[in-house]
Protein backbone atom coordinates (compact mmCIF):
# COMPACT_ATOMS: atom_id res chain seq x y z
CA UNK A 1 0.00 0.00 0.00
CA UNK A 2 1.22 3.43 -1.13
CA UNK A 3 0.72 6.34 1.14
CA UNK A 4 1.65 10.19 -1.02
CA UNK A 5 2.64 12.11 1.67
CA UNK A 6 1.06 15.31 -0.45
CA UNK A 7 -2.11 13.47 0.34
CA UNK A 8 -1.59 13.98 4.21
CA UNK A 9 -0.48 18.02 4.23
CA UNK A 10 2.86 18.37 2.39
CA UNK A 11 3.67 21.35 0.47
CA UNK A 12 6.81 20.46 -0.84
CA UNK A 13 7.41 24.30 -1.85
CA UNK A 14 11.08 24.56 -0.22
CA UNK A 15 9.62 26.99 2.78
CA UNK A 16 6.81 24.68 4.42
CA UNK A 17 7.85 22.59 7.02
CA UNK A 18 6.70 19.41 5.55
CA UNK A 19 7.44 17.20 9.28
CA UNK A 20 4.49 16.68 10.81
CA UNK A 21 2.92 15.59 7.62
CA UNK A 22 5.47 13.00 6.81
CA UNK A 23 5.22 11.99 10.16
CA UNK A 24 1.21 11.85 9.79
CA UNK A 25 1.77 9.40 6.32
CA UNK A 26 4.32 7.27 7.88
CA UNK A 27 1.98 6.72 10.91
CA UNK A 28 -0.96 5.82 9.19
CA UNK A 29 1.20 3.72 6.89
CA UNK A 30 1.08 -0.34 7.75
CA UNK A 31 4.39 -2.13 8.30
CA UNK A 32 5.73 -3.16 4.83
CA UNK A 33 3.86 0.13 3.12
CA UNK A 34 5.25 2.49 0.86
CA UNK A 35 5.78 6.16 1.76
CA UNK A 36 5.77 8.18 -1.45
CA UNK A 37 7.34 11.48 -2.18
CA UNK A 38 5.70 13.15 -5.72
CA UNK A 39 8.80 14.15 -8.10
CA UNK A 40 10.17 17.04 -8.34
CA UNK A 41 9.07 19.12 -5.04
CA UNK A 42 11.01 20.42 -2.17
CA UNK A 43 9.84 18.66 1.11
CA UNK A 44 11.86 20.70 4.58
CA UNK A 45 12.39 18.83 7.75
CA UNK A 46 12.65 20.02 10.70
CA UNK A 47 13.54 16.68 13.22
CA UNK A 48 14.19 13.61 12.38
CA UNK A 49 11.63 10.95 11.14
CA UNK A 50 11.99 8.21 12.85
CA UNK A 51 11.42 4.33 10.91
CA UNK A 52 10.50 1.88 13.23
CA UNK A 53 9.05 -0.38 10.71
CA UNK A 54 9.47 -2.34 7.62
CA UNK A 55 8.44 -0.33 4.52
CA UNK A 56 10.25 1.29 1.43
CA UNK A 57 10.59 5.22 1.25
CA UNK A 58 10.51 6.20 -2.43
CA UNK A 59 10.57 9.17 -5.15
CA UNK A 60 11.38 10.50 -8.59
CA UNK A 61 14.17 12.69 -7.66
CA UNK A 62 12.40 14.12 -4.87
CA UNK A 63 14.21 16.70 -2.95
CA UNK A 64 14.23 16.51 1.37
CA UNK A 65 16.18 19.50 2.84
CA UNK A 66 16.90 20.11 6.23
CA UNK A 67 19.07 22.94 7.71
CA UNK A 68 19.42 21.58 10.96
CA UNK A 69 18.44 17.90 11.64
CA UNK A 70 18.64 14.11 10.62
CA UNK A 71 16.17 13.68 7.65
CA UNK A 72 15.42 9.51 8.79
CA UNK A 73 16.69 7.69 11.87
CA UNK A 74 16.02 3.87 10.79
CA UNK A 75 15.87 1.32 13.77
CA UNK A 76 13.76 -1.07 11.72
CA UNK A 77 14.39 -4.52 9.86
CA UNK A 78 13.82 -4.41 6.44
CA UNK A 79 13.88 -0.76 5.41
CA UNK A 80 14.40 0.50 1.49
CA UNK A 81 15.44 3.90 0.63
CA UNK A 82 15.51 5.05 -3.14
CA UNK A 83 14.70 7.69 -5.50
CA UNK A 84 15.50 10.81 -3.58
CA UNK A 85 17.83 13.76 -3.72
CA UNK A 86 18.99 14.84 0.17
CA UNK A 87 20.21 18.14 0.80
CA UNK A 88 21.53 20.34 3.73
CA UNK A 89 20.78 23.62 2.23
CA UNK A 90 23.38 25.80 5.63
CA UNK A 91 26.84 26.69 5.36
CA UNK A 92 26.94 25.37 8.74
CA UNK A 93 28.55 21.80 10.12
CA UNK A 94 26.73 20.05 12.91
CA UNK A 95 29.05 17.32 14.11
CA UNK A 96 26.65 14.87 15.08
CA UNK A 97 24.11 15.48 11.91
CA UNK A 98 23.85 12.60 9.28
CA UNK A 99 21.33 12.41 6.90
CA UNK A 100 20.40 8.60 7.00
CA UNK A 101 21.45 6.56 10.29
CA UNK A 102 20.40 3.15 10.16
CA UNK A 103 20.66 0.21 12.80
CA UNK A 104 18.78 -3.31 11.92
CA UNK A 105 18.64 -5.73 9.10
CA UNK A 106 18.47 -5.29 5.81
CA UNK A 107 18.87 -1.70 4.96
CA UNK A 108 18.78 -0.80 1.48
CA UNK A 109 19.85 2.44 0.13
CA UNK A 110 19.77 3.28 -3.66
CA UNK A 111 19.49 5.40 -6.49
CA UNK A 112 19.75 8.90 -4.59
CA UNK A 113 21.77 11.96 -4.50
CA UNK A 114 23.40 13.11 -0.91
CA UNK A 115 24.86 16.46 -0.90
CA UNK A 116 25.60 18.75 1.93
CA UNK A 117 28.19 19.30 4.85
CA UNK A 118 26.71 16.92 7.69
CA UNK A 119 28.67 14.81 9.55
CA UNK A 120 27.41 11.34 7.47
CA UNK A 121 25.66 10.68 4.12
CA UNK A 122 24.37 7.72 5.36
CA UNK A 123 25.66 6.16 8.54
CA UNK A 124 25.15 2.76 9.38
CA UNK A 125 25.65 1.48 13.23
CA UNK A 126 25.23 -2.17 14.18
CA UNK A 127 24.01 -2.97 10.73
CA UNK A 128 23.38 -6.61 9.21
CA UNK A 129 22.98 -7.11 5.42
CA UNK A 130 23.16 -3.54 4.53
CA UNK A 131 23.38 -2.67 0.81
CA UNK A 132 24.49 1.01 -0.61
CA UNK A 133 24.11 0.44 -4.18
CA UNK A 134 24.03 3.24 -6.92
CA UNK A 135 24.14 6.71 -4.73
CA UNK A 136 25.91 10.02 -5.00
CA UNK A 137 27.90 11.22 -2.84
CA UNK A 138 29.04 15.22 -2.55
CA UNK A 139 30.49 16.95 0.55
CA UNK A 140 29.83 14.77 3.69
CA UNK A 141 32.48 14.77 6.14
CA UNK A 142 32.07 10.63 5.80
CA UNK A 143 29.99 10.02 2.65
CA UNK A 144 29.21 6.13 4.44
CA UNK A 145 30.20 5.79 7.76
CA UNK A 146 30.20 2.04 9.06
CA UNK A 147 30.51 1.23 12.73
CA UNK A 148 30.46 -2.22 13.98
CA UNK A 149 28.58 -3.76 10.56
CA UNK A 150 28.43 -6.72 9.58
CA UNK A 151 27.82 -7.99 5.63
CA UNK A 152 27.74 -4.90 4.12
CA UNK A 153 27.68 -4.40 0.34
CA UNK A 154 29.09 -0.70 -0.69
CA UNK A 155 28.83 -0.84 -5.03
CA UNK A 156 28.84 1.25 -7.57
CA UNK A 157 28.19 4.85 -6.19
CA UNK A 158 29.76 7.87 -6.97
CA UNK A 159 31.55 10.22 -4.18
CA UNK A 160 33.31 13.49 -4.26
CA UNK A 161 34.47 16.58 -1.65
CA UNK A 162 34.52 16.95 1.49
CA UNK A 163 33.74 19.09 4.63
CA UNK A 164 36.90 21.18 4.84
CA UNK A 165 39.81 20.86 1.84
CA UNK A 166 43.55 20.58 2.58
CA UNK A 167 43.91 24.03 1.25
CA UNK A 168 41.63 25.79 3.27
CA UNK A 169 44.36 25.40 6.61
CA UNK A 170 41.71 23.69 8.77
CA UNK A 171 41.91 20.13 9.58
CA UNK A 172 41.43 17.86 6.64
CA UNK A 173 37.76 16.06 6.66
CA UNK A 174 36.24 14.39 3.69
CA UNK A 175 36.42 10.52 3.46
CA UNK A 176 34.55 8.40 0.80
CA UNK A 177 33.34 5.16 2.87
CA UNK A 178 35.02 4.99 6.35
CA UNK A 179 35.12 2.34 9.07
CA UNK A 180 35.33 2.24 12.69
CA UNK A 181 34.39 0.73 15.30
CA UNK A 182 35.41 -2.47 17.28
CA UNK A 183 34.74 -4.99 13.74
CA UNK A 184 33.09 -4.73 10.44
CA UNK A 185 33.02 -8.13 9.09
CA UNK A 186 31.99 -8.91 5.66
CA UNK A 187 32.33 -6.04 3.79
CA UNK A 188 32.33 -5.78 -0.11
CA UNK A 189 33.74 -2.12 -1.89
CA UNK A 190 33.19 -2.62 -5.05
CA UNK A 191 32.79 -1.01 -8.34
CA UNK A 192 32.93 2.83 -6.64
CA UNK A 193 34.13 5.86 -8.53
CA UNK A 194 36.00 8.26 -5.92
CA UNK A 195 36.76 11.59 -7.27
CA UNK A 196 38.31 14.69 -5.52
CA UNK A 197 37.55 13.56 -1.87
CA UNK A 198 39.02 15.72 0.48
CA UNK A 199 41.30 13.37 2.71
CA UNK A 200 41.07 9.23 2.05
CA UNK A 201 38.51 7.67 -0.84
CA UNK A 202 38.28 4.57 1.75
CA UNK A 203 39.47 4.67 5.56
CA UNK A 204 39.55 1.70 7.22
CA UNK A 205 39.96 2.89 10.97
CA UNK A 206 40.21 -0.06 12.58
CA UNK A 207 38.25 -3.87 13.33
CA UNK A 208 37.82 -4.06 9.70
CA UNK A 209 37.77 -8.49 9.12
CA UNK A 210 37.24 -9.91 5.34
CA UNK A 211 36.80 -6.91 3.59
CA UNK A 212 37.11 -6.91 -0.02
CA UNK A 213 37.73 -4.27 -1.78
CA UNK A 214 37.63 -4.55 -5.96
CA UNK A 215 37.07 -2.56 -9.38
CA UNK A 216 37.02 0.71 -7.92
CA UNK A 217 38.40 3.82 -9.39
CA UNK A 218 39.80 6.40 -6.94
CA UNK A 219 40.96 9.82 -8.96
CA UNK A 220 42.26 13.05 -7.79
CA UNK A 221 42.47 12.21 -3.81
CA UNK A 222 44.02 14.48 -1.66
CA UNK A 223 45.71 12.14 0.76
CA UNK A 224 45.31 8.45 0.45
CA UNK A 225 43.88 6.23 -2.14
CA UNK A 226 43.11 2.92 0.65
CA UNK A 227 44.00 3.65 4.15
CA UNK A 228 44.12 0.55 6.42
CA UNK A 229 45.05 0.64 9.56
CA UNK A 230 44.71 -0.70 13.35
CA UNK A 231 44.68 2.17 15.95
CA UNK A 232 45.09 1.59 19.36
CA UNK A 233 43.82 4.79 22.36
CA UNK A 234 44.75 4.96 26.10
CA UNK A 235 40.87 3.44 27.70
CA UNK A 236 40.50 7.31 28.63
CA UNK A 237 40.60 8.90 25.39
CA UNK A 238 37.30 10.07 24.01
CA UNK A 239 37.73 8.01 21.19
CA UNK A 240 37.90 4.89 23.29
CA UNK A 241 40.27 2.42 22.89
CA UNK A 242 40.19 -1.07 20.29
CA UNK A 243 41.71 -4.45 21.76
CA UNK A 244 44.48 -6.96 19.69
CA UNK A 245 41.49 -8.60 19.09
CA UNK A 246 40.07 -6.26 17.11
CA UNK A 247 43.09 -5.18 14.90
CA UNK A 248 41.88 -4.75 10.48
CA UNK A 249 43.11 -8.05 8.85
CA UNK A 250 42.06 -10.34 5.47
CA UNK A 251 41.28 -7.93 3.08
CA UNK A 252 41.42 -8.18 -0.50
CA UNK A 253 42.59 -5.46 -2.89
CA UNK A 254 42.21 -5.97 -5.99
CA UNK A 255 41.27 -4.51 -9.51
CA UNK A 256 41.22 -0.73 -8.56
CA UNK A 257 42.40 2.05 -10.08
CA UNK A 258 44.22 4.89 -8.98
CA UNK A 259 45.04 8.66 -10.47
CA UNK A 260 46.62 10.85 -8.73
CA UNK A 261 46.26 9.88 -5.50
CA UNK A 262 47.76 12.41 -2.95
CA UNK A 263 47.87 15.87 -4.13
CA UNK A 264 49.33 16.46 -0.64
CA UNK A 265 52.89 16.18 0.43
CA UNK A 266 52.78 12.90 2.10
CA UNK A 267 50.05 11.01 -0.28
CA UNK A 268 50.06 7.64 -1.43
CA UNK A 269 47.50 5.15 -3.12
CA UNK A 270 47.37 2.59 -0.70
CA UNK A 271 48.62 2.86 3.19
CA UNK A 272 48.83 -0.24 5.48
CA UNK A 273 50.19 0.65 9.05
CA UNK A 274 49.36 0.17 12.58
CA UNK A 275 49.37 3.60 14.58
CA UNK A 276 50.04 3.03 18.45
CA UNK A 277 48.92 5.82 20.80
CA UNK A 278 48.76 3.65 24.66
CA UNK A 279 51.48 4.51 26.84
CA UNK A 280 54.25 3.16 26.97
CA UNK A 281 53.66 0.99 24.03
CA UNK A 282 54.98 1.24 20.51
CA UNK A 283 54.22 0.08 17.25
CA UNK A 284 55.20 -3.47 16.79
CA UNK A 285 53.77 -6.15 13.81
CA UNK A 286 52.08 -8.48 16.07
CA UNK A 287 49.11 -6.14 16.64
CA UNK A 288 49.34 -4.28 13.37
CA UNK A 289 47.30 -4.99 10.01
CA UNK A 290 47.56 -8.92 9.54
CA UNK A 291 46.75 -10.77 6.58
CA UNK A 292 46.12 -8.76 3.07
CA UNK A 293 46.26 -9.19 -0.28
CA UNK A 294 47.27 -6.46 -2.78
CA UNK A 295 47.05 -7.68 -6.27
CA UNK A 296 45.96 -6.53 -10.01
CA UNK A 297 45.73 -2.53 -9.14
CA UNK A 298 46.77 0.02 -11.47
CA UNK A 299 48.33 3.01 -9.92
CA UNK A 300 49.07 6.25 -11.90
CA UNK A 301 50.73 9.06 -10.09
CA UNK A 302 50.99 9.81 -6.52
CA UNK A 303 52.32 13.36 -4.31
CA UNK A 304 54.95 10.91 -3.29
CA UNK A 305 54.40 7.06 -2.61
CA UNK A 306 52.44 3.96 -3.95
CA UNK A 307 51.73 1.15 -1.64
CA UNK A 308 52.91 1.96 1.88
CA UNK A 309 53.70 -1.05 4.42
CA UNK A 310 54.05 0.02 8.28
CA UNK A 311 54.28 -2.70 11.24
CA UNK A 312 52.39 -5.30 9.50
CA UNK A 313 52.42 -9.35 9.43
CA UNK A 314 51.21 -11.76 6.13
CA UNK A 315 50.82 -9.10 3.43
CA UNK A 316 51.45 -10.13 -0.43
CA UNK A 317 51.68 -7.41 -3.51
CA UNK A 318 51.28 -9.12 -6.56
CA UNK A 319 50.38 -8.19 -10.19
CA UNK A 320 50.38 -4.50 -9.29
CA UNK A 321 51.31 -1.59 -12.22
CA UNK A 322 53.30 1.21 -10.77
CA UNK A 323 54.11 4.47 -12.44
CA UNK A 324 54.63 7.90 -11.99
CA UNK A 325 55.74 7.93 -7.76
CA UNK A 326 58.08 10.43 -6.99
CA UNK A 327 59.35 9.02 -3.64
CA UNK A 328 59.43 4.79 -3.28
CA UNK A 329 57.14 2.79 -5.11
CA UNK A 330 57.25 0.34 -2.30
CA UNK A 331 58.53 1.15 0.83
CA UNK A 332 58.78 -0.94 4.11
CA UNK A 333 58.81 0.79 7.63
CA UNK A 334 59.22 -0.62 10.99
CA UNK A 335 58.55 -4.14 11.84
CA UNK A 336 57.06 -6.19 9.02
CA UNK A 337 56.96 -9.73 8.66
CA UNK A 338 56.21 -12.14 6.01
CA UNK A 339 55.61 -10.20 3.26
CA UNK A 340 55.76 -11.38 -0.26
CA UNK A 341 56.10 -8.65 -3.34
CA UNK A 342 55.96 -10.17 -7.09
CA UNK A 343 55.31 -9.95 -10.23
CA UNK A 344 54.92 -6.31 -10.36
CA UNK A 345 55.56 -3.75 -13.21
CA UNK A 346 57.12 -0.74 -11.77
CA UNK A 347 58.28 2.17 -13.61
CA UNK A 348 60.37 3.81 -11.88
CA UNK A 349 61.06 7.55 -14.25
CA UNK A 350 61.10 10.65 -11.81
CA UNK A 351 61.28 8.94 -8.82
CA UNK A 352 63.82 10.24 -6.36
CA UNK A 353 64.11 7.47 -4.07
CA UNK A 354 64.59 3.37 -4.40
CA UNK A 355 61.78 1.37 -5.42
CA UNK A 356 61.44 -1.63 -3.31
CA UNK A 357 62.91 -0.63 0.26
CA UNK A 358 62.74 -2.82 3.23
CA UNK A 359 64.19 -1.30 6.58
CA UNK A 360 66.83 -2.86 9.13
CA UNK A 361 63.38 -3.75 11.37
CA UNK A 362 62.17 -6.16 8.06
CA UNK A 363 62.19 -10.12 8.59
CA UNK A 364 61.43 -12.69 6.30
CA UNK A 365 60.54 -10.74 3.03
CA UNK A 366 60.68 -12.41 -0.20
CA UNK A 367 60.60 -9.87 -3.44
CA UNK A 368 60.16 -12.12 -6.21
CA UNK A 369 59.54 -11.57 -10.46
CA UNK A 370 59.30 -7.81 -10.33
CA UNK A 371 60.18 -5.62 -13.57
CA UNK A 372 61.39 -2.47 -12.35
CA UNK A 373 63.16 -0.05 -14.90
CA UNK A 374 63.58 4.02 -15.24
CA UNK A 375 63.83 5.81 -18.34
CA UNK A 376 64.85 9.22 -17.52
CA UNK A 377 67.85 8.80 -15.53
CA UNK A 378 70.38 6.27 -13.59
CA UNK A 379 70.28 7.30 -9.90
CA UNK A 380 69.19 5.61 -6.61
CA UNK A 381 68.46 1.99 -6.03
CA UNK A 382 65.81 -0.18 -7.80
CA UNK A 383 66.10 -2.60 -4.61
CA UNK A 384 67.54 -1.43 -1.39
CA UNK A 385 67.89 -3.91 1.16
CA UNK A 386 67.85 -3.92 4.99
CA UNK A 387 66.49 -6.40 7.18
CA UNK A 388 66.80 -10.19 7.52
CA UNK A 389 66.20 -12.79 5.81
CA UNK A 390 65.67 -11.30 2.62
CA UNK A 391 64.97 -13.16 -0.80
CA UNK A 392 65.34 -11.30 -3.97
CA UNK A 393 64.62 -13.62 -6.60
CA UNK A 394 64.32 -13.51 -10.42
CA UNK A 395 63.62 -9.80 -10.65
CA UNK A 396 64.13 -7.41 -14.00
CA UNK A 397 66.19 -4.16 -12.52
CA UNK A 398 66.97 -1.49 -15.77
CA UNK A 399 68.70 1.67 -15.62
CA UNK A 400 69.54 2.69 -11.73
CA UNK A 401 72.86 3.60 -10.25
CA UNK A 402 72.62 -0.02 -8.17
CA UNK A 403 69.94 -2.60 -9.24
CA UNK A 404 70.25 -4.41 -6.24
CA UNK A 405 71.78 -2.69 -3.16
CA UNK A 406 72.29 -5.31 -0.06
CA UNK A 407 72.89 -2.98 2.26
CA UNK A 408 72.64 -4.04 5.58
CA UNK A 409 71.30 -7.36 8.10
CA UNK A 410 71.47 -10.49 7.33
CA UNK A 411 70.43 -13.89 5.04
CA UNK A 412 70.09 -11.76 2.42
CA UNK A 413 69.68 -14.62 -0.92
CA UNK A 414 69.87 -12.94 -4.26
CA UNK A 415 69.06 -15.19 -6.87
CA UNK A 416 68.68 -15.49 -10.59
CA UNK A 417 68.18 -11.41 -11.34
CA UNK A 418 69.17 -9.51 -14.23
CA UNK A 419 70.23 -6.09 -13.83
CA UNK A 420 70.85 -3.73 -16.89
CA UNK A 421 72.62 -0.52 -17.27
CA UNK A 422 73.25 0.44 -13.45
CA UNK A 423 75.66 3.00 -13.92
CA UNK A 424 77.27 2.22 -10.36
CA UNK A 425 76.94 -1.31 -9.84
CA UNK A 426 74.15 -3.74 -10.57
CA UNK A 427 74.46 -5.49 -6.97
CA UNK A 428 76.03 -3.43 -4.16
CA UNK A 429 77.07 -5.04 -1.05
CA UNK A 430 77.11 -3.39 2.39
CA UNK A 431 77.96 0.16 3.64
CA UNK A 432 81.65 1.96 3.80
CA UNK A 433 82.14 -0.21 6.94
CA UNK A 434 79.65 -2.91 7.49
CA UNK A 435 78.28 -5.57 4.90
CA UNK A 436 75.64 -7.97 5.50
CA UNK A 437 76.47 -11.03 7.09
CA UNK A 438 75.63 -14.86 6.23
CA UNK A 439 74.29 -13.76 2.50
CA UNK A 440 74.06 -15.79 -0.68
CA UNK A 441 74.41 -13.69 -4.57
CA UNK A 442 73.81 -16.73 -6.84
CA UNK A 443 73.02 -17.21 -10.21
CA UNK A 444 72.31 -13.15 -10.97
CA UNK A 445 73.62 -11.43 -14.68
CA UNK A 446 74.65 -8.06 -14.88
CA UNK A 447 74.60 -6.08 -18.02
CA UNK A 448 76.14 -3.51 -19.45
CA UNK A 449 77.04 -1.53 -16.44
CA UNK A 450 80.01 0.44 -14.55
CA UNK A 451 80.18 -2.71 -12.20
CA UNK A 452 78.95 -6.15 -12.32
CA UNK A 453 79.54 -6.38 -8.25
CA UNK A 454 80.65 -3.70 -5.74
CA UNK A 455 82.19 -5.14 -2.83
CA UNK A 456 82.10 -1.55 -0.70
CA UNK A 457 82.79 -3.60 2.67
CA UNK A 458 86.34 -4.90 3.55
CA UNK A 459 84.54 -7.60 5.24
CA UNK A 460 83.35 -9.96 3.05
CA UNK A 461 84.05 -13.02 4.82
CA UNK A 462 80.46 -14.15 5.60
CA UNK A 463 79.36 -13.76 2.28
CA UNK A 464 78.90 -16.58 -0.71
CA UNK A 465 79.27 -15.13 -4.40
CA UNK A 466 78.38 -17.89 -7.17
CA UNK A 467 77.40 -18.63 -10.63
CA UNK A 468 76.70 -14.99 -11.62
CA UNK A 469 77.51 -13.77 -14.59
CA UNK A 470 79.00 -10.41 -15.69
CA UNK A 471 77.96 -9.46 -19.35
CA UNK A 472 79.99 -6.42 -20.68
CA UNK A 473 80.62 -4.24 -17.65
CA UNK A 474 83.21 -1.69 -17.88
CA UNK A 475 84.52 -3.41 -14.18
CA UNK A 476 83.06 -6.89 -13.07
CA UNK A 477 83.49 -7.81 -9.44
CA UNK A 478 84.93 -4.58 -7.93
CA UNK A 479 86.74 -5.09 -4.13
CA UNK A 480 86.30 -9.07 -4.64
CA UNK A 481 89.11 -9.73 -2.69
CA UNK A 482 87.73 -9.24 0.56
CA UNK A 483 85.24 -12.67 -0.41
CA UNK A 484 86.76 -15.40 0.61
CA UNK A 485 88.30 -17.68 -2.49
CA UNK A 486 86.46 -20.37 -1.24
CA UNK A 487 82.87 -18.97 -1.42
CA UNK A 488 84.00 -16.56 -4.55
CA UNK A 489 82.71 -19.38 -6.86
CA UNK A 490 82.45 -19.90 -10.58
CA UNK A 491 81.77 -16.19 -11.28
CA UNK A 492 82.09 -15.54 -15.06
CA UNK A 493 82.72 -12.58 -17.03
CA UNK A 494 81.50 -12.37 -20.88
CA UNK A 495 82.71 -9.61 -22.65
Amino acid sequence: MTFNVKSFGAKADGLTDDTNAIKSAFNQMPSGGTLFFPAAQNYRISEPIIINKPCTITGNKSLLSSLTSDIFIVNADNVSITGIDFICDTSNYFKDRTFIKATGKNFVFANNRIKGIQHSGVKLEGTTNAKIINNDFKDCAYMVYCSNTAVTSIQNNYFTGGRTHYSSGETTVGDGVKLTGDYNREIIINGNFFEGIYRDAIDMFRGGFNVIISNNVMKDIDILGLDIKTIYRNPEDPNGTSTEENKSREYTITGNRFYNCGTTPDGAAISITHSEHRTGLTRDYKRGVESVLISNNYIDKTSRLGIVLESCFDISIRGNTIKKVPGKAIPLLGECRNIRISNNDIDASGSNDAVIAPNTLCSNITITGNSINRSDTTIYSGIFLEGDYLEVLNNTVKNFAVGISSSLGKRHHLNGNNLYNCSTAGISTGGSTTSPIESIYQANVIHDSSRAFFFRSADGKNLVVMNNVSVKCSTNYSNSSSIEASKFINNQVIA
